[in-house]
C-alpha cells in the first residue's frame, strides 16, 4: 500500500496495481514508498477520482494507445457515467493531474470528453463552459 498526501493535506492509500498506471512512479522501487508521497497541486477530490478511475482500469495500463486513433474510439459507458457526474473545473484538474502523474489513458480521455462537450457549440457557449469572459472580443 502506498500513501499519498494531496495539496489539501488529505492522505489517500492506493495499491501498487493502481499506481502502476502512474508513469511518474514507473521506475521507483517499492522501498521508496515507505513514507507518504506529496502530490502537489492536486486536490483530494481530484485524486479520489483518479484512484477510482485507475482502480476500474487497472488491467488496461499495459495496452499502448495511439492518441490520434484513441480520439475516434467510442468512450466506455462506465467512463461516460463516471465523468458525466463531475463539473468542468474538476475535470480540468483531473486532466492536469493525469498529465503530471503520466496517466496517458486518463488524460486522453479527459481531452476527448472536453472535445465532445464543445463540439458544435457557439463561441459564447464554449466561453461559458470554460468560464471565460469575452476574451479577444
Amino acid at each position: 500500500m502506498v500513501v499519498f498526501t494531496t495539496e489539501d493535506g488529505q492522505q489517500h492509500e492506493a495499491d501498487y496495481e493502481i499506481i502502476a498506471q502512474f508513469g511518474l512512479f514507473k521506475d521507483v522501487e517499492r522501498s521508496q514508498f515507505m513514507k507518504p508521497l506529496p502530490i502537489p497541486d492536486v486536490s483530494s477530490a481530484a485524486f479520489k477520482k483518479i484512484l477510482q478511475y485507475c482502480g476500474r482500469h487497472s488491467g488496461d495500463h499495459d495496452r499502448e494507445i495511439n492518441p490520434i486513433l484513441y480520439m475516434f474510439e467510442a468512450v466506455d459507458p462506465w467512463d461516460l457515467q463516471f465523468f458525466g457526474r463531475i463539473d468542468h473545473a474538476l475535470l480540468f484538474e483531473i486532466i492536469s493531474a493525469a498529465k503530471s502523474l503520466r496517466i496517458p489513458r486518463l488524460y486522453h480521455l479527459g481531452y476527448k470528453l472536453v472535445a465532445n462537450d464543445i463540439k458544435g457549440k457557439s463561441m459564447e457557449e464554449v466561453r461559458a463552459i470554460f468560464g471565460l469572459d469575452n476574451v479577444g472580443a
